[in-house]
């Protein structure tokens, strides 16, 4: 059975579509960088979900883990999300684009164009790309509501939506869009800090890559469909049973001896017709001077009486 998350330092990460959660492939880790990396098959129009998970929430610790997004190589503004000490789990399905409202997150077809005119900077940096980059931190203060002079800058949209060229390595993918805004109650806010100064770099990164199945199939990310396995033995699909099959076996090898035997009697007849000529001599075509021809001219009768 695949594996369908990634796994590292006490915590797992996995993308979830349709309530199930995506098989991961070529999955890598990268202590020296605290990095985990997979490829998953993304589907374009189809909206999906990250789940995190503290394998070690069952242990006594004194931080909570907070998580930022990026998406196709550009960090999603304001969208950190905690997975205190006594949660185990964190979904993240949305993009919150204001203190009262979201979009869903959707995976889309990256669009290409061959109007030099149409092109757009905004073209992702990483297409393709989903990463969860993970601090340990300490929560500062009890949740409230956020206020207008938290100048909070929530991200309507997600950077890197441009049009790329069709001839660009970019092109072909998938990536990471929003479906429509839909209301939601006021979202809470909360200070946090480092819980070391060590934690100033993330504590784990999760990469997954994702592509459409097809793409993956052919690198050889996603391993090829085995052949089915022989039929069993009986009536083949014509009715014939095995032992039809015998002699049907046998008459072709009989017939195939037949036609060796022919193709031995016509190449003695050939070297008897070679000798025969040899023996009559070169006959040479004196009319006109001309020497014989090599291929027959039309209407042209040939007397093979002596032969």
């Amino acid at each position: 059975m695949a594996t369908t998350m990634l796994s590292y330092k006490g915590v797992c990460a996995s993308i979830r579509v349709d309530g199930k959660d995506l098989p991961v492939y070529a999955a890598e880790k990268d202590a020296h960088k605290g990095t985990a990396t997979c490829f998953i098959a993304s589907e374009a129009g189809k909206a999906f979900s990250i789940c995190l998970k503290d394998d070690d929430s069952g242990r006594p610790r004194r931080w909570a883990l907070d998580c930022r997004l990026y998406f196709d190589g550009s960090q999603v503004p304001a969208q950190e999300r905690l997975l205190r000490k006594n949660r185990a789990c964190c979904k993240i399905s949305t993009l919150i684009t204001s203190a009262t409202s979201e979009r869903p997150l959707i995976f889309a077809r990256i669009e290409t164009t061959d109007n030099e005119s149409s092109l757009t900077d905004a073209i992702p940096s990483d297409p393709g790309s989903i990463r969860i980059s993970i601090q340990r931190v300490v929560v500062s203060n009890r949740s409230r509501p956020p206020l207008a002079t938290d100048n909070i800058a929530y991200g309507s949209q997600v950077a890197g939506n441009g049009i790329v060229h069709e001839k660009s390595k970019k092109g072909g993918g998938n990536k990471t869009s929003l479906g429509p805004t839909r209301s939601i109650p006021t979202v809470s806010l909360v200070y946090v800090k480092d819980y070391s100064p060590a934690d100033a770099e993330p504590f784990v990164n999760f990469i997954f890559r994702h592509r459409p199945a097809a793409v993956l199939k052919a690198a050889d990310i996603i391993p090829r469909t085995p052949l089915p396995p022989a039929a069993p033995e009986g009536p083949n699909q014509e009715g014939y049973e095995d032992e039809d099959a015998e002699d049907m076996k046998a008459r072709l090898r009989e017939l195939t001896q037949r036609e060796e035997k022919f193709e031995a009697e016509r190449i003695a007849l050939e070297k008897e017709r070679e000798r025969l000529k040899r023996k009559r001599g070169n006959v040479k075509n004196e009319e006109d001077g001309l020497q014989p021809h090599k291929f027959f001219r039309p209407g042209e009768v040939i007397d093979l009486t002596n032969l």
